[in-house]
């Protein structure tokens, strides 16, 4: 599902100079480690397929155990990823 979301444009990895779309998701055991682009449109869509995924699967992604680490991005951009991030 994230691959199909990076080839058609909609979300963007990291070290994306390096790696075609950049490196999206890391998964070790049953913990999902998930790098994205500092912009909110990519952010916006990456939430969004965190709930299709919930829906398709029947599983539930308990986002209040979830952490933001935010790396590398403008100041102004914190509270607004933060926002989009959590669940409202």
């Amino acid at each position: 599902m994230v691959r199909k979301a990076q080839r058609g444009g909609l979300v963007c990895g990291l070290a994306d100079n390096i790696i075609d779309k950049g490196v999206a998701i890391l998964q070790y055991a049953d913990d999902t480690i998930i790098c994205l682009k500092d912009d909110m449109e990519v952010a916006r869509n990456m939430k969004l397929h965190l709930y299709l995924y919930e829906m398709m699967s029947g599983l539930k992604i308990n986002f209040l155990k979830s952490e933001i680490i935010l790396s590398i991005v403008r100041i102004a951009n914190v509270h607004n990823m933060q926002s989009c991030l959590t669940v409202s």
